[in-house]
């Protein structure tokens, strides 16, 4: 068994389309533009499926999130990386430097920010989309 990932794009009329993943890490490399999303966000999903001499037998896991496209067609990486909460800041902005244990509410802030502004949760009819282009090759 082994495990692989696809990558799908969501349109804004709820259309499904899936993205080969060698296309989408050229998008997201900023070597390739999106066209026809210009100063858009886009949802894309990521499924993680489960193998089984080359045919999906199961998917483990499902998410969601949203990027930027600038107005050249590329990835916004500013959108996506000025909302991250890093390890480090996590550490650096304990409310109480004697309990260490204590995280302070700004981190918690920022992760509930990059939570509404970079990720979504694809509904039971977007799952139901992509599980049937998986199983349709």
């Amino acid at each position: 068994m082994s495990l692989t990932s696809y990558v799908f794009h969501f349109s804004e009329d709820d259309s499904v389309k899936r993205l080969p993943m060698a296309r989408w890490n050229r998008i997201s490399d900023n070597q390739e533009r999106f066209i026809g999303f210009e100063n858009q966000i886009i949802r894309i999903a990521y499924a993680y499926i489960e193998l089984h001499q080359r045919k999906p037998l199961y998917c483990q896991r499902i998410e969601g999130s949203k990027y930027r496209i600038n107005q050249k067609g590329l990835l916004d990486q500013h959108y996506t990386f000025k909302n991250l909460v890093s390890p480090l800041d996590t550490l650096m902005t304990t409310a109480d430097k004697e309990t260490s244990n204590v995280i302070s509410a700004e981190v918690y802030f920022r992760l509930r920010r990059y939570r509404n502004c970079c990720t979504w949760t694809p509904s039971p009819e977007d799952i139901n989309k992509m599980i049937a282009l998986i199983w349709r090759q």
